[in-house]
């Protein structure tokens, strides 16, 4: 399952930057605008409600206008000479009240005739007062009614008269009557005045105004009858409003049902009438989905600007990263790359600086050993060849390619010290393999450098390495070949404990008596079959794994045939290398 991730996994340190820079990034614009979002839906919604509000206020006021001058006109009737005489039924002929009347109704917009009735119903009117339409006069402009209300003005339900019956749809019937009770000093009743208008100049001044919000406004009675619609027919909503004007709702301004439905409602200073808005959450939401709209485009946009800078961005810190790569696979195809020109100042300008370096100590290495082979016996240049392909083999550019690799990683991650201590450890290795110093070190010295070996390689392969030692006080100042145990550890990592997939132990043991120091590196990986067992221990066949081979043979030219490595292992338990050298002082 591990291997199987690991396939998957991101190489590219620009690809992890800007995935990493992009989702961080987004998750913020995903945070800021979702409070954006529902702070200015709030907003909006409370904007929007205040704005119904006041198209209420306007609507109503217009409705109030026109109320105000029928009434102005009904009092002009009252005050009239003419119509206090016919209230007295002291004229017979009606042509010249009729005359009247339609010089007052001129004045007001909408009212096409005036009737007036005196204190018994009886119709002062030619043409109403006949048998034929006194009945229907009476049902149709209200006057029933106002005797039950006992009220001193009252408008009828729209009708169409004088012509017969009413039609289903209300709005069909393009009439409406008002009355008004005309009253002597002691408000004794006179006689009845009664306003023939068309309905539509009395509620068509704000249609535009109302359909602007509102899905439907209506004028409705408290009874429950629709006076008037502003807006297109809608069954639904219009059970609606007749239901919210019915539960008697008059102080709430907000009603939600299970469909989100706004009502807004006014009353006028004629009380029998509730106007009534309505706001379906379709219409509630049309400008709510314009701005979610505008808000994800926003996202998106930013998102795509985001995943841009960020491609820049990881572009100028990775750059020093890829040119280090880049010279790592000349070195590793044996050229030697020319030195990097820092740009920064920073971990990685540093990290540059110390690649240059160790160009150059290898530059100077490599000079000193071409030299020394000129200066040098026959026997020393063979011995110098050898020691040159031990270091190359030690200094593995696989090994460093993988370090610096290491190196960015950390450094992507801001880990300074971690960078710091992994940049010394290399250091101390290069400077360990490329001193021009003698080739046998002290056992301590070899330890300290086998423990930078570790370091580096338990960056690079998640600790999985427990290295521990058992080191003899008195072996400490003993010599030993440079470099001779970490081709052992390096054996034990990547043949025995790395295939076993967890972290496994190496244990180093070195004593020493009076004239020889015995050396052993026991790990608990995989172990070793028999048969590669058998064949690695063969003398006459000898060790097919470079670096285990030169560790045999730089044994065996230092101290003789019988220093060379032995080899132990079970499979499954784990391998044990050793070999013994004689005791010789640093001093």
């Amino acid at each position: 399952m591990e291997k199987k991730d690991r396939r998957f996994r991101i190489k590219s340190i620009n690809t992890r930057i800007v995935l990493s820079f992009s989702l961080l990034i987004a998750t913020i614009i995903v945070f800021i605008l979702t409070i954006t979002s529902i702070v200015f839906t709030s907003r909006f919604m409370e904007q929007k409600n205040n704005l119904m509000l006041e198209r209420m206020a306007f609507i109503t006021q217009d409705i109030e206008d026109n109320i105000n001058g029928y009434r102005k006109l009904a009092a002009a009737v009252k005050r009239d000479a003419v119509v206090k005489l016919y209230l007295e039924n002291l004229y017979e002929d009606y042509s010249n009240l009729e005359k009247r009347l339609d010089e007052l109704a001129q004045y007001t917009y909408g009212v096409e005739r005036i009737t007036l009735l005196d204190a018994n119903l009886k119709i002062l009117d030619q043409y109403y007062g006949m048998k034929d339409f006194r009945q229907q006069f009476m049902q149709a402009s209200g006057m029933v009614a106002i005797w039950q209300t006992e009220r001193d003005e009252l408008f009828s339900i729209p009708h169409n008269f004088p012509s017969q019956g009413s039609l289903t749809d209300y709005m069909e019937n393009v009439k409406i009557s008002y009355i008004s009770i005309i009253r002597d000093e002691k408000f004794k009743i006179k006689g009845y005045i009664i306003l023939n208008t068309a309905r539509n100049y009395l509620f068509s001044g704000k249609q535009e105004y109302a359909k602007s919000l509102f899905d439907n406004t209506y004028i409705i009675t408290k009874s429950g009858d629709v006076v008037y619609r502003f807006g297109d027919k809608n069954k639904h909503l219009e059970e609606q409003a007749v239901e919210f004007v019915k539960t008697g709702y008059f102080n709430e301004s907000i009603r939600t049902n299970k469909n989100q439905t706004l009502f807004k409602q006014a009353v006028l200073t004629y009380p029998e009438w509730i106007v009534v808005g309505v706001s379906s959450d379709a219409n509630l939401k049309k400008d709510l989905d314009v701005i979610y709209t505008t808000i994800v485009l926003v996202g998106l946009l930013g998102l795509v600007t985001v995943v841009f800078i960020s491609r820049v961005i990881s572009n100028k810190i990775t750059q020093p990263i890829y040119s280090l790569k880049q010279a790592m696979g000349r070195f590793e195809q044996g050229e030697m790359p020319e030195k990097l020109v820092p740009t920064t100042q920073d971990e990685l300008g540093y990290l540059v600086n110390g690649f240059n370096m160790m160009l150059d100590d290898i530059s100077r290495f490599v000079d000193a050993v071409y030299h020394e082979q000129e200066e040098k016996k026959k026997a020393e240049v063979a011995a110098l060849k050898f020691q040159l392909e031990s270091l190359q083999s030690q200094i593995n550019p696989h090994f460093l390619y993988n370090t610096l690799n290491t190196v960015s990683y950390l450094s992507l991650k801001n880990r300074t010290a971690e960078i710091r201590e992994l940049i010394q450890s290399l250091n101390t290795l290069l400077r360990s393999t490329l001193s021009d110093q003698s080739e046998l070190v002290s056992v301590e010295k070899e330890i300290y450098f086998l423990q930078s070996y570790v370091k580096i390689q338990n960056y690079r392969y998640e600790d999985m390495i427990n290295l521990t030692y058992d080191v003899d006080e008195n072996a400490l100042d003993c010599t030993l070949p440079k470099l001779i145990l970490q081709p052992i550890v390096e054996n034990s990592l990547l043949h025995g404990i790395y295939p076993k997939g967890v972290t496994g132990n190496i244990h180093v043991d070195i004593c020493c008596s009076d004239d020889y120091i015995d050396i052993s590196v026991a790990d608990d990986g995989i172990g070793i079959d028999p048969d590669t067992l058998k064949t690695l221990n063969n003398k006459s066949k000898g060790f097919n794994r470079i670096g285990i081979k030169n560790v045999d043979e730089r044994l065996k030219l230092y101290y003789g045939e019988l220093s060379g490595l032995h080899i132990e292992s079970t499979v499954g338990e784990g391998t044990t290398v050793s070999f013994t050298i004689p005791k010789h002082s640093e001093d």
